[in-house]
């Protein structure tokens, strides 16, 4: 019986990529789609791949949800497409919100709307883990603090953060109070100058109610799973060896390390919120206190996907089995110690950002020498020149905002 196809979205990504590369090795055909921002939208790694049989654009998820739902129900008819794979914050919440719209042949591993509004608002998020015992950070909404002194128990830095968003959108690091007086008098402004107006909060991005968090000065580890209506069938823990920016943010080269404390909380959280399908959940270690703190859900599939694959548990395949309701084998074990560099451009832009760059590129020479895995394969090498362009255009883009600044 020939597999159903699949529909990757946001071809310009890396974990896009990844994506179709673990289809491919299942004989799954594959059509990757971007949003359309002109030729370029043709030169994303996903879209370039020689495992593609077709590519398309669509309309801005943001901008225009329904004609880019349109436009997906279109592509799955014209090519018999039936299995979806949102990849990005972007096509990810929209279809689940206007799920509704989609073609009733399209199937997905995606929780329930509600269950993924929750996950998604980082303020919902934490407050649902309290209500189930898993630590995380001190944080409050800025619209509550009524006297600023009383941040001064957070202690400094402190964060600020947007309920809604993805990867580094709208975080801020503040140093003193007198930087979040700044910054509340600033939001004041704004909705003073928004009132009347009939602007709709987006469900993707939202820096209009933020949070102050304190700062987590230990290191990053993730629990990558996927879940069945609760059920978890597969996890896996890696730490953030290198991010970007260095001092905090995505990883750029990542090492797997089973940590079953983090295992723990993040399948408590999970199946108790009955989740289904993907999703990424954050911790950070407190020196201070000696645990591991939740610091957000990413309800989708994140960026560092490659490294989950090549440590043995291979999710966007699981994902397609759920999908498409067949059984799935659940993975208890994975490889430990495996590494995942993104060696061009994000290690390459982590070298460059670093305060003592030299030691960063003498770092990033010496890995090479060390076991790991590269977002570079030569047995589908188009992709290598997104990344080349990738790093072209945003050194060209920070050499041209340093001579006019």
């Amino acid at each position: 019986m020939k597999a159903e196809s699949g529909i990757v979205l946001n071809g310009s990504y890396h974990n896009s990529l990844t994506i179709v590369r673990s289809l491919a090795r299942k004989n799954i055909p594959v059509i990757v789609g971007d949003e359309s921002r002109g030729i370029k939208s043709y030169f994303g790694e996903g879209m370039l791949s020689r495992y593609v049989s077709h590519r398309f654009l669509y309309p801005s998820p943001e901008k225009s949800p329904s004609e880019f739902i349109e436009k997906i129900n279109k592509i799955s008819r014209k090519y018999g497409a039936r299995v979806l794979f949102p990849v990005g914050s972007d096509t990810y919440i929209t279809i689940s919100a206007y799920r509704e719209q989609l073609s009733k042949d399209i199937k997905m591993a995606l929780a329930d709307d509600a269950i993924i509004q929750k996950a998604h608002d980082k303020y919902r998020c934490l407050r649902y883990a309290e209500s189930i015992g898993i630590p995380f950070p001190k944080f409050v909404l800025l619209k509550n603090v009524t006297d600023f002194e009383e941040l001064n128990e957070f202690g400094l830095p402190l964060i600020v953060k947007p309920r809604k968003g993805a990867g580094n959108f709208g975080v801020k690091i503040l140093n003193s109070l007198e930087e979040v007086i700044k910054m509340s008098k600033k939001l004041v402004e704004k909705s003073l100058r928004d009132a009347g107006q009939n602007n709709n909060d987006s469900i993707i991005y939202d820096e209009s109610d933020p949070m102050i968090q304190e700062f987590v000065d230990g290191p990053v580890v993730d629990a990558c799973a996927i879940a069945e209506h609760g059920d978890i069938r597969g996890i896996l823990t890696q730490v953030r060896v290198k991010t970007l920016p260095p001092k905090g943010g995505y990883g750029v080269m990542n090492r797997t390390e089973k940590i079953p404390a983090v295992i723990e909380m993040a399948d408590h959280l999970l199946s108790n919120l009955k989740w289904h399908g993907l999703a990424q959940v954050e911790f950070k270690y407190d020196t201070k206190t000696k645990q591991y703190k939740l610091m957000e859900i990413n309800p989708k599939f994140w960026g560092t996907l490659a490294l989950s694959v090549a440590a043995g548990i291979d999710f966007p395949y699981m994902a397609y089995l759920l999908a498409t309701n067949n059984q799935i084998e659940a993975f208890s074990s994975f490889k430990e110690n495996c590494v995942f560099r993104w060696v061009l451009p994000n290690e390459l832009f982590h070298v460059i950002q670093s305060e003592n760059r030299w030691l960063a590129f003498k770092q990033y020479i010496a890995d090479f020498f060390e076991p790991a895995h590269y977002n570079i394969d030569v047995r589908d090498p188009a992709p290598i020149l997104s990344l080349m362009l990738k790093f072209f255009n945003k050194t060209f883009q920070g050499l041209a905002l340093d001579s006019t600044s």
